[in-house]
């Protein structure tokens, strides 16, 4: 841009331009150049050598001499954006800029002859000529969209140029010329080639890539028909699953004429004329694998691998007291302890569940019902299995004068569950919904005895104990103070054990299997450090706990094992196998099952595994790092209540949650228990004092 001054004599000016300031030398004439594309402020003044700034100059020229514009398109009359548009003088570049998104572009030059270059990828580059003048320049730019080219050569086996063959590329298609060469013109993208000639087998190319302004190579050699039509060659190979187990499957081979067999123990043998063939291995429950274009010129081998068709389990879940739909429960396929696919059922009960057919058990476990499975074989397609879970529920409470009885639930005179009450009277069973008998039991005590309706969730039973008359204080309730504590606080702990006695053990794993059927573990391994000369281990079941540590709850059994000898201190881990009978794990599933160890004043929960069931038992297998008190126990959601002394000898409770457990009502009826024997000694006291006193 330049302007011209009409009249400059004795002024001085400058201009301001998107706000800088520049001053000039020379009001006369002004030139701005190389300014980018866009809208610009400028303002021009003027004072005269007198330092008079009240007059402004008047009358400037402004023009745009010296520029080149204008806007790039392709060839449907679109914006071209991001197009190179260069100004070149003898192959220089004298300046160049990129169209805006709008394809509008501006080139600031002096005046002269240019060669105008555009290009971008995907168009063919324009040029043209241009004269710049004392004038601003316009110049459209059209840029056509770019071809692209597949081409290439088409021979015989003998590398013999194949001419008038038909080349296809999709929908479009050429001949060869007499060399074999062939070119198709065609929009970028990618295609399916294929070339064709009566007397040869046709071969067929396919993902081949073409881009705009580029060609691509692709060249083809057909077998003639006649070199091959009477040979004889032997097709062999094996067929199998994707993970290499050999399958028996059936075998065709389509060419000039079809031939077939069948994979005995997964490999075939077929015998043919030579030729091109397309060849389908296929069994029931598997996707067919389709191998094309195969050339029959020689014995050969064709392997195939064939992937399982998914088996589609679909089903509902529902209550069987009730047939409500059952949402949110954990459905699985399990082999072994592996679950190798599982969902979730959905607001109406229902889930789906896609897996290779095989041979599973079907599971099923939620909160407040039976661990539900069952053998199930699916093959391919769909399958539909419903399940029927049956509700739990939880019968608990506070005994009177309870503390240790035994609470049994029966149905016609058979114990189907069973529990222990604490110290504090509090117990919990959690079983099958339906109707029992309650037996609550005590030495010392009547027996309670009541029909019960357990329903689903919480129920509650509290009775409180009569005293037998004829027991006297003995049980704990009668007597004085001493006598009901004493009473309360014992707890009888008989034994089943079976020791054994172990000479010269060098550093390693040791087996010992345990004999008496009485005791739940079946056999362990422990590992021993260093040599020892003897040891005995002892592996004993108990009856109940142990007065020293705290109760659980869900406890199948209290074990005691330990070791003496002079190489006890060199028994390191055990992996201990323990048994549970079904009758009790009616209510639990195989995961809640666990063994806990006491240590450090606490109950630590093992790593536990099941192993396997049968009609009688289910089998697991705990690793512990030592030898002590021991518990067989299930965990439900909510975890069992752990209670163990505390730092100031006090006991405390360890849950996950909160609340007060029935080892705190303990505490605080030994608490009570306490302060009623300091307050019969101090009135005891006070007595004495008094009658001393009244004597003298």
């Amino acid at each position: 841009m330049s302007w011209l001054a009409i009249d400059a004599s004795n002024r001085t000016c400058w201009y301001v331009l998107d706000n800088i300031t520049t001053n000039l030398t020379n009001c006369a004439n002004a030139t701005l150049t190389g300014l980018a594309q866009g809208n610009h402020i400028i303002s021009v003044y003027a004072r005269d050598f007198s330092n008079n700034t009240g007059a402004a100059l008047q009358n400037f020229i402004i023009d745009l001499s010296g520029t080149l514009s204008g806007y790039v398109k392709n060839s449907t009359n679109g914006m071209v954006s991001a197009a190179v548009v260069e100004a070149r003088q003898n192959n220089l570049i004298i300046n160049s800029t990129t169209s805006a998104a709008d394809g509008s572009y501006l080139l600031g030059l002096n005046p002269g002859t240019y060669n105008i270059i555009s290009f971008k990828q995907g168009y063919n580059t324009f040029t043209g000529i241009v004269a710049i003048g004392t004038n601003s320049t316009q110049l459209n730019i059209t840029l056509i969209e770019a071809e692209a080219i597949i081409s290439g050569f088409v021979f015989d086996n003998n590398r013999t140029p194949v001419a008038n063959a038909t080349v296809m590329a999709n929908a479009f298609t050429n001949m060869t010329d007499a060399n074999g060469r062939y070119t198709i013109s065609l929009p970028a993208g990618t295609y399916n080639l294929s070339a064709n000639k009566t007397g040869f087998y046709s071969q067929q190319i396919t993902g081949i890539t073409a881009y705009n302004g580029a060609a691509t190579e692709v060249n083809f050699t057909l077998a003639a028909i006649s070199n091959y039509s009477n040979a004889t060659v032997n097709f062999t190979g094996i067929v199998k699953n994707f993970i290499g187990n050999m399958l028996d499957a059936f075998i065709l081979f389509i060419g000039n004429s079809s031939y077939s067999t069948n994979s005995m123990n997964g490999s075939y043998r077929l015998e043919m004329t030579g030729g091109l063939y397309n060849a389908t291995a296929s069994k029931a429950c598997y996707l067919n694998q389709t191998i094309t274009n195969i050339l029959a010129t020689e014995n050969r081998t064709q392997d195939f691998t064939l992937f399982p068709l998914q088996a589609i389990l679909t089903g509902t879940v529902k209550d069987s007291s009730d047939n409500i739909n059952i949402s949110g429960a954990n459905i699985a396929l399990m082999i072994g302890n592996a679950a190798i696919a599982s969902t979730v059922t959905d607001a109406n009960g229902s889930y789906m569940i896609n897996v290779a057919g095989g041979s599973y058990n079907l599971t099923a476990s939620k909160s407040g019902y039976v661990y539900y499975t069952k053998a199930i074989n699916l093959t391919c397609g769909p399958a539909e299995q419903n399940i029927s879970m049956t509700p739990l529920g939880t019968l608990s409470g506070t005994i009177g004068n309870g503390a240790n009885a035994n609470i049994e639930l029966r149905q016609n005179d058979v114990i189907v569950y069973s529990a222990t009450a604490d110290l504090a009277g509090f117990y919990i069973i959690t079983a099958v919904v339906g109707n029992y008998q309650l037996i609550i039991s005590k030495p010392g005590f009547q027996t309670f005895s009541s029909p019960i309706i357990l329903q689903k969730g919480q129920n509650t039973a509290s009775p409180t104990f009569n005293p037998v008359e004829t027991q006297g204080a003995g049980g704990g309730g009668g007597g004085g103070g001493g006598g009901g504590g004493g009473g309360g606080g014992t707890i009888s702990i008989d034994r089943i054990e079976q020791s054994f006695l172990l000479a010269n053990l060098q550093k390693g794993e040791h087996f010992i299997r345990i004999t008496n059927d009485a005791i739940p573990i079946t056999n362990m391994t422990i590992f021993v450090t260093d040599y020892i000369s003897s040891v005995n281990i002892i592996v004993a079941k108990l009856n109940d706990r142990p007065l020293s540590v705290p109760r659980l709850l869900n406890v199948y059994s209290y074990l005691d094992i330990y070791v003496t000898g002079p190489g006890m201190d060199k028994i390191g881990d055990a992996a201990i196998n323990f048994k549970v009978p079904n009758t009790w794990m009616r209510v639990y599933a195989p995961n809640q099952i666990t063994m806990f160890r006491y240590h450090d004043s606490q109950w630590n929960r093992l790593n536990t595994t099941f192993i396997a069931n049968d009609s009688t038992y289910h089998y697991f297998k705990s690793i512990t790092p030592g030898l002590s008190y021991f518990a067989i126990a299930a965990v439900t959601e909510t975890p069992p209540i752990i209670t163990q002394p505390g730092a100031n000898g006090t006991i405390t409770n360890k849950t996950d949650g909160g609340g007060i457990t029935g080892a705190a009502t303990a505490v605080m009826y030994y608490w009570l228990l306490g302060l009623a024997a300091l307050i019969i000694l101090a009135i005891a006291v006070l007595a004495y004092y008094l009658y001393k006193r009244r004597t003298k």
